[in-house]
């Protein structure tokens, strides 16, 4: 993957990252095999062996987690969710991923 593609996705992280701050798998009491979660080194596995997806990027969400984007040279990606303690869960999944070349904001001039 280039830096071009990562570039590319900031805006994509940014939506998806509002989208999940809404989303309540990661709270507490949530039963880890109804939400989809393992340890985070065996669900990148997972993703690698199953789906051929690596991680293209990563930003810090609430309460420390840790948001990954993987996606393949296929079009097929996933969302993955980290907490501070190491227990990943499955976020948002698709297919057919487009990278959208983001344009910069128009900003106003003179006062």
């Amino acid at each position: 993957m280039t830096d071009n593609i990562l570039r590319n996705t900031a805006v994509t992280m940014i939506a998806v990252t509002t989208l999940l701050a809404g989303i309540s798998v990661m709270s507490d009491g949530v039963d880890a095999a109804n939400a989809r979660c393992g340890n985070h080194k065996d669900v990148v596995a997972f993703l690698g062996k199953k789906y051929k997806e690596t991680r293209i990027g990563m930003g810090l969400i609430n309460a420390g987690q840790m948001m990954e984007l993987y996606m393949s040279e296929q079009g097929s990606w996933t969302v993955l969710i980290t907490r501070p303690d190491g227990v990943s869960c499955f976020g948002p999944v698709g297919k057919n991923w487009m990278h959208i070349k983001a344009k910069p904001a128009k900003t106003e001039t003179g006062a």
